[in-house]
């Protein structure tokens, strides 16, 4: 599903958040949002639904017009402000896409032209990407979650500030080509697991084929129910990730409070298998569902 419209209803999660982390979450559906336009003298503010925690949340950024990645900017119109939360660390958008200048079809005749810029048209980008994933991948079309994990690990174009997670392009950019490898299982991996409260404080989800060298992204992803009671400034389970290293030391790690992703960006020392540790650090009410994602290269 896209989202191409919102309103700035200040930075608490509301109904429309709840309604669409629902059906992400009961409904098994991809739900992309658009970050808003709100950095263009409206201080900012990510727009509801995309303060959802299940939600994609998607920014715009401008290419140029170019092949190259190398002259790519942030739109500075595109909303960065984040959900407020109790410890005050969650990073919203997840994503950024091409969406300024953007050429499309319109309803006269040539009927391609200009169409505009924002980050209602940067959303429909990841919206496309996804649908890829669930074409090339019938799996992936009931697990959202592992959906939103392989484009973040995929997102390794980096417009702004650290690579791994940033203010106001969050994972990065887009990437449709790497994410597509990995749904096929070139040059990375993906997969979802149930996941309660009553699963293990260290789990290991998944055994990674990693090459000393070659830089590696990792993501998980799980839901907030929108039933939990205190929904509105925290989800209901904080879980970390870790990467162990063939020799059984943790060598990369993402610890949030107030996520529900966490992502690492590291580069191997050794060629080896790897394993992707989940570390419950809390468990309040059961997320259900939880999806991984890894790329090398």
């Amino acid at each position: 599903m896209n989202l191409s419209w919102g309103s700035n209803i200040g930075l608490t999660p509301g109904v429309m958040d709840r309604f669409y982390d629902s059906i992400v979450m009961n409904n098994a559906r991809t739900v992309v949002k658009s970050a808003g336009n709100e950095g263009c003298g409206f201080g900012g503010n990510v727009t509801s639904p995309g303060l959802a925690y299940n939600v994609i949340t998607v920014g715009c950024f401008d290419d140029r017009g170019t092949i190259s990645w190398a002259d790519d900017v942030m739109n500075s119109c595109s909303s960065f402000v984040d959900p407020v939360s109790g410890h005050g660390d969650r990073e919203k958008p997840e994503l950024v896409a091409p969406g300024t200048n953007i050429t499309s079809t319109t309803l006269s005749f040539p009927f391609v032209g200009s169409v505009g810029s924002g980050t209602t048209l940067a959303a429909p980008v990841v919206t496309g990407a996804a649908a890829l994933l669930i074409e090339r991948s019938p799996f992936l079309a009931s697990w959202p979650e592992s959906v939103k994990a392989i484009l973040m690990a995929t997102a390794m174009h980096n417009i702004e500030g650290s690579s791994r997670l940033s203010e106001f392009d969050g994972a990065g950019a887009v990437d449709a080509l790497r994410a597509y490898e990995v749904s096929r299982l070139q040059n990375g991996s993906f997969g979802g697991i149930l996941y309660t409260c009553s699963s293990p404080d260290l789990l290991d989800v998944a055994s990674l084929t990693l090459f000393a060298g070659q830089r590696t992204r990792v993501a998980i992803a799980w839901d907030n129910d929108p039933n939990y009671a205190l929904y509105s400034s925290q989800p209901g389970a904080d879980l970390d990730l870790q990467i162990i290293s063939p020799s059984g030391s943790a060598v990369a790690s993402s610890a949030s409070w107030d996520n529900t992703y966490e992502i690492v960006d590291f580069t191997p020392a050794v060629s080896g298998t790897y394993k992707l540790r989940v570390n419950k650090y809390r468990c309040s009410y059961s997320p259900r569902f939880l999806g991984w994602a890894y790329r090398r290269g």
